[in-house]
């Protein structure tokens, strides 16, 4: 014969305290939910501002209209940030945020251009961590153009960075020329980076220096030392190549 179970018993004061605490859990629900709803729908937390870094006033303020007369609550942040950096790469750093009671802040850092590259049938503007800004539509004389590029996808999109060792090495040498040059009428005009045993940089003044990818650096400061040299003749020399331990001036 089966032992019947003992049957458990609640007292009085527990159940009593179980349905106290249910129903304060019911009261607090609805209580967060009115808040909530307040929250939500009070016009004092309606966006009336968007606020836009001083830097970054190229950004058409319809792209961010559409944010005003919502929720300051509702709003993705990251839905808006991804829109924005997508549509204008040229923004580095991109941060939105609430500023309560009613205004959304843009703040970022602007990419400035760099360079542009020749690259599979396209003149491409970049800034100077490679980042593509924009498809060119025609040479931009104030920045050196650099072409023979090989190792870099040619599926790039702006606001990514274009990749490539190639790149990279023209890229390092074009920031530590801008380091070492006497002065503003030397700058590298073009570059040719097809080979990177064999760079050749053409300057503002024609002249053509010849270059690799080891120590870019102490080349630079090399071809800088000699770019301050008075007594050198630049119309009577045709190139100045660096690959040597002592570099070798030919004349034209």
């Amino acid at each position: 014969m089966a032992k019947k179970r003992p049957t458990i018993k609640i007292s009085p004061s527990v159940t009593k305290g179980i349905i106290i605490l249910i129903v304060l859990a019911g009261l607090l629900y609805g209580s967060y939910r009115a808040a909530n709803s307040w929250l939500v729908n009070s016009n004092y937390f309606k966006v009336k501002a968007v606020v836009i870094d001083p830097s970054l006033q190229f950004i058409s303020l319809r792209d961010v209209d559409f944010l005003k007369g919502e929720s300051i609550f509702e709003i993705d942040l990251k839905k808006v940030q991804r829109k924005i950096s997508q549509k204008y790469p040229q923004v580095s750093d991109l941060k939105v945020f609430r500023r309560f009671p009613d205004e959304i802040l843009l703040n970022a850092k602007k990419r400035y251009p760099f360079a542009q590259i020749s690259f599979w049938g396209k003149l491409l503007t970049l800034d100077e961590d490679g980042v593509l800004l924009s498809a060119a539509n025609k040479r931009e004389a104030s920045l050196s153009l650099i072409s023979g590029l090989k190792n870099s996808d040619k599926n790039v999109r702006p606001g990514f960075p274009v990749g490539g060792r190639d790149l990279r090495v023209a890229f390092i040498i074009l920031d530590e020329f801008n380091k070492a040059r006497p002065n503003a009428n030397f700058r590298v005009e073009e570059m040719d980076a097809s080979n990177l045993s064999n760079i050749v940089l053409t300057l503002t003044n024609k002249l053509k220096v010849i270059a690799e990818e080891d120590d870019i650096k102490g080349k630079m400061r090399v071809l800088g030392f000699l770019l301050s040299q008075r007594e050198l003749d630049f119309e009577k020399i045709k190139y100045i190549d660096l690959r040597f331990k002592e570099p070798i001036i030919g004349k034209k």
